[in-house]
């Protein structure tokens, strides 16, 4: 990077050896001459500090350059098509702001003590998460937020799955923007289509600065006639810079809750909040550009109902992997996924081959989407009728993690969950056939295997099963190091809500 732009520079430690980020950052370092009037600009127009102006126009370089589809609209060189959709949004702006006036002339301005976001009435993060916060906060003056970044159905139901109280339903700000933010944006930026074309010849500035500004809109619409307290959200990868920044002007404290491993690039880098209660110190020192956040292990919130030891049912609970699934998707390119089928067959049939030789109880559990697909109907014609097969999801599947002495899996996020659990995971890894998914298991450990032999799969899981000091001591390890929960997180939380 030139020496007068020293200051823009970038340095995420965790990410130097990471291929999607060397890339992203070549094509930042590349093009920096056009880029730093963008970042200068968002800092003086918006009044953003430079570090979030800064990260902003990362941000969206980094969704543009490894996003499914965006990466052909980042290079683009039709400049006169994008300066025609610059001016276009612009235009559809004004007007969905002359329709946000009309319809929001009739919304009351709330105030909350506290907002749980949401995005989904199914499966919602109030039944994962956030319930066990509420048991903790009764006393506060509580209700949902429900949202979401893209026109997304249903846009005027509030039924939450799990919540009886109030709910704010924004799922408009999609759509609808805010009038008075519409027309600020406008003032300042419907000349600003000319410079952007003339900065556009090598790298398309115009798409860059169109995502921020939608951006912009989006957000202030979100929190239009709201206020609060503290907002909770448990979908941490929704959140970026730019979220961060119009959120504040009506939010005082923003807590966000690690959902999934940090693994992916968008999952790790420009997460911006004021707490972020994480699954442990590995996860801290995976996370890239979070401004002032201030990182707090807690391990995973979906846990919390799951703490207390109870009875054993299961010597080994086996984990359904999704190898059928199209993977060389996103994060997962580089995947032979030829080469992970054909080492899961083989992990099969040493289990079948292991249930057949031991008198032992397993459980088979896939998500229920799964249960009428490969391989769930494989597994269960290999293995037979010696154990059970259920579909389970989220408290369910940590209920049956609870129940089971050892947890057989190759790149599932539970088996990282079920260390919070003081659970033994076997974590296969055949001829390094899941070494893309990030799980920390590429060299042989007492809890991985590479080698797909059956003997030392039948030694590997006879030692797993037993009475073991040593295997006790190694376990607790991990747990510390990948899901350090020990006491109640959302009582931990508590204490940080004002």
């Amino acid at each position: 990077m030139k020496k007068e732009f020293k200051k823009y520079a970038v340095d995420f430690e965790s990410l130097k050896e990471n291929e999607y980020w060397i890339e992203v950052y070549e094509f930042y370092k590349t093009h920096i001459e056009e880029i730093v009037p963008l970042i200068d600009r968002v800092e003086k127009k918006y009044g953003m500090d430079f570090e979030t102006a800064k990260d902003s126009i990362l941000y969206e370089i980094t969704n543009g350059h490894i996003g499914k589809g965006h990466r052909e609209n980042l290079f683009s060189k039709r400049r006169n098509f994008w300066t025609l959709k610059y001016i276009s949004f612009l235009l559809i702006s004004l007007f969905s702001g002359f329709l946000n006036f009309i319809f929001t002339h009739f919304l009351k301005s709330r105030k909350y003590d506290v907002l749980y976001e949401e995005m989904w009435e199914e499966r919602s993060w109030f039944s994962r998460f956030y319930k066990y916060i509420d048991s903790e906060i009764s006393e506060k003056n509580r209700a949902i937020l429900f949202d979401h970044p893209a026109p997304a159905k249903p846009f005027w139901k509030e039924k939450i799955n799990g919540w009886s109280g109030d709910s704010v339903n924004r799922r408009y700000g999609a759509f609808l923007f805010e009038w008075r933010e519409v027309l600020k944006v406008f003032w300042k930026e419907a000349l600003f289509f000319w410079k952007l074309w003339k900065s556009s010849k090598e790298t398309n500035l115009t798409y860059i600065y169109l995502r921020f500004l939608r951006k912009v809109l989006l957000y202030k619409t979100q929190v239009q006639k709201v206020e609060a307290k503290n907002l909770i959200m448990a979908g941490d990868y929704y959140w970026n810079p730019v979220k961060y920044f119009q959120f504040k002007k009506r939010i005082r404290n923003i807590v966000l809750i690690q959902h999934n491993i940090k693994d992916d690039l968008i999952n790790r880098t420009f997460i911006y909040c004021d707490f972020y209660f994480t699954h442990s110190e590995d996860s801290n020192s995976k996370v890239e550009g979070v401004g002032r956040a201030k990182l707090i292990s807690v391990g995973s919130f979906q846990l919390i109902p799951f703490l207390e030891k109870t009875k054993l049912e299961y010597d080994i609970l086996f984990i359904n992997q999704t190898v059928h699934d199209n993977l060389k998707q996103g994060a997962s390119l580089l995947l032979d996924q030829e080469k992970l089928i054909e080492e899961h067959e083989i992990l099969l049939q040493n289990f079948q081959r292991y249930i057949s030789e031991r008198d032992i109880k397993a459980i088979y559990v896939a998500k229920p989407g799964y249960v009428e697909k490969e391989p769930f109907l494989s597994a269960k014609e290999i293995l037979g009728e010696k154990i059970e097969f259920v579909g389970a999801y989220g408290s369910n599947m940590f209920q049956l993690v609870q129940k089971s002495k050892l947890i057989l899996n190759m790149y599932s996020s539970v088996g990282r969950e079920a260390y919070g659990l003081d659970k033994r995971v076997l974590w296969i890894n055949y001829n390094e056939c899941c070494s893309i998914f990030k799980q920390d298991v590429d060299k042989e450990e007492l809890h991985t295997l590479l080698e797909n032999g059956y003997g030392t799969f039948r030694d590997r899981v006879d030692l797993l099963l037993s009475d073991s000091d040593e295997v006790d001591i190694h376990f607790q390890n991990l747990k510390r190091e990948y899901m350090n929960i020990e006491d109640n997180p959302a009582k931990i939380l508590k204490t940080y809500l004002k």
